[in-house]
């Protein structure tokens, strides 16, 4: 997907209360899901996921919900690290 299109649909999800929400990118979704859940945390969170079309898209969208106060990490790391995921902190 393109910057725009992320950033479109994470608009909706968060509804404009963008402080409430962790923005993160990775290579392997699961494993990142795995990390963040705690006590069974996204049972009753949204956690949401895109496959961005490079890295560089990737890391566009997670400055962008950096400045947006969105909470996480910039970085990634890997260069197959193309999914930009987001979750409603508790």
């Amino acid at each position: 997907m393109t910057k725009e299109e992320i950033i479109k649909q994470i608009k909706a999800a968060c509804s404009g209360n963008y402080s409430r929400w962790y923005i993160g990118i990775t290579n392997d979704l699961q494993r990142r899901k795995r990390e963040h859940n705690k006590n069974d945390f996204f049972e009753d969170h949204i956690f949401c996921s895109w496959k961005a079309n490079s890295k560089e898209i990737a890391e566009e969208v997670e400055k962008w919900g950096k400045a947006q106060y969105m909470q996480g990490d910039t970085g990634g790391g890997r260069e197959e690290s193309i999914y930009v995921y987001i979750f409603e902190r508790g």
